[in-house]
């Protein structure tokens, strides 16, 4: 505590008016260092450009190959796999090109104007909605109707690059989905209680919400979701699956389990179900993972900065099909873990009963309970970059009673690191608080229990939130796992994945 008193009262005073340009131009400078730098060969490649994109007509985009050809053929034969990639990115960067990722092959728009104001300015124009397929639904045919100046299958090929749809079999007829259009209403009989497979079977559910200011932005982010899940449905291994999809609403089948995915609370949370027959906990558990990894990587490809909290839906609730269902913020089953472990119980305000963590999250089982790291014993690592940054913004800065990094240095046992990490002279551009944790995660004792019950003992509840928002509840654990290693537990959760809910 003496010491990071005393390296606060080093700090030397903010820079004065007169210091702002050179501060200005230094951070230009800083930025600057990170952009690559304009060659020969990129130059080339911009005057090629245009004549390339004339020759092209109205469907300016080539292929990844064909790129590499041509650039071969009209600027440097000697240009290699990695050069051409690095152009292709500052092309990009300076509004040039768009380069999309493909299944087939990626794609090289030349013309970007051409793509988003031409193509996607047109199909996503109130206009074009208007008059839309309620389904979503479109025959290569139908869609050639809408987009007579050029392919429309090449076209197709382009938008299902960028997932606004996805091609599907319609009675072996091949049709391209529009989530976006779909106005389809939800259908009945969807998510009956009178079902008899699923008389006393088991039930869970999550709803994702975003906190304010982002909290509209799930909406558009369902739609992307439609689209995944489609492709998710083409792709699963099983025979005996089935997907529905209305407007705001779409359930997975698979087997005797079911899911369902909606948007919630007039577009501000998304609810995902799960439920399956009596002692299909452990499949259903799986299942929900499944569908909660794909959701996180659709996030994580369209927002990676978007701070998303999962809170747990009631299991009891959603077994009686209740109208109003309890869901319990992160932040309270994680301070039940802390204190309970896999044996802790949460109060249901609506209910006023008890359940259990095994209920709510293992869907009653004890075989999945038993594979799982929860809570407090989680490793510091599995904290996703989001979540540092959301801790660092609240630690970095300095605090009127001195409860910052520097403290929590000291607590952590690494006071030694405090004047390597002081940013007070501006010579480091590293935060201190993402610093201090990435050092304290080389060791085994680095968990979120630790780090939360420092903070709190620092008084510091809204970092501890911040954390307990953002970490997972759970990790599946290393099979074979050695309780005697130093070495930190295997994270099952991706190091840009803003969940909550450990994969």
């Amino acid at each position: 505590m003496v010491l990071a008193s005393l390296l606060h009262q080093a700090h030397s005073p903010p820079p004065q008016i007169g210091d702002s340009p050179s501060i200005f131009f230094s951070r230009v400078d800083h930025v600057a260092c990170g952009v690559p730098r304009v060659t020969g060969f990129l130059g080339a490649v911009v005057t090629t450009l245009a004549e390339w994109r004339a020759s092209l007509g109205e469907f300016p985009v080539v292929s990844w190959p064909q790129f590499v050809d041509v650039t071969h053929q009209r600027v440097n034969p000697l240009a290699g796999e990695e050069h051409l990639r690095e152009v292709v990115q500052q092309l990009q960067l300076m509004g040039e090109v768009v380069y999309l990722k493909a299944e087939a092959q990626d794609l090289v728009v030349l013309d970007p104007a051409w793509l988003t104001h031409q193509q996607i300015g047109h199909l996503l124009s109130t206009q074009y909605a208007a008059h839309a397929r309620v389904t979503g639904c479109y025959t290569v045919d139908d869609f050639q109707m809408s987009f007579p100046e050029c392919d429309a299958l090449d076209l197709l090929q382009v938008l299902e690059a960028l997932h606004l749809c996805t091609q599907c079999d319609n009675d072996g007829e091949i049709e391209y989905e529009f989530p976006c259009f779909n106005q389809v209403e939800t259908l009945d009989g969807l998510w009956e209680k009178v079902d008899p497979r699923y008389t006393d079977g088991v039930y869970g559910g999550v709803r994702l919400r975003s906190p304010a200011p982002t909290q509209y932005i799930l909406p558009p982010i369902y739609i992307r979701l439609q689209v995944q899940l489609r492709r998710s449905w083409q792709e699963y291994p099983e025979r005996d699956t089935d997907l529905y999809q209305w407007c705001g609403g779409s359930k997975f089948c698979s087997g005797p389990l079911e899911a369902l995915l909606t948007v919630e609370e007039g577009g501000e949370a998304i609810e995902l179900k799960v439920r399956g027959p009596p002692e299909s906990g452990p499949v259903a558990f799986f299942f929900m993972e499944d569908l909660l990894a794909m959701i996180d990587q659709v996030l994580v490809e369209m927002c990676p900065g978007l701070v998303l909290e999962k809170h747990v839906l009631s299991s009891e609730q959603l077994a009686a099909h209740a109208a109003t269902v309890y869901a319990w913020p992160p932040a309270d089953i994680y301070t039940a873990l802390l204190s309970g472990g896999v044996q802790a119980t949460l109060a249901n305000p609506i209910t006023a009963k008890e359940e259990t963590f095994t209920s709510l999250v293992c869907f009653g089982s004890q075989d999945v309970v038993s594979s799982l790291v929860v809570g407090g014993d989680v490793h510091i690592s599995s904290l996703c970059t989001v979540t540092v940054q959301r801790l660092a913004a609240l630690m970095d800065p300095p605090h009127p009673r001195g409860s910052d990094w520097c403290v929590l240095a000291v607590k952590l046992g690494l006071q030694q690191l405090l004047p390597s990490l002081d940013t007070s002279g501006g010579a480091s551009q590293h935060s201190p608080t993402a610093t201090l944790l990435h050092s304290w995660g080389q060791t085994s004792a680095a968990t979120l229990g630790k780090l939360v019950t420092e903070l709190r003992g620092m008084e510091r509840e809204d970092a501890a939130v911040v954390v307990m928002c953002g970490a997972p509840l759970y990790q599946l654990a290393p099979p074979d796992e050695d309780t005697t290693s130093d070495s930190p537990p295997i994270s099952s959760t991706s190091a840009t994945s803003t969940s909550n809910l450990s994969r």
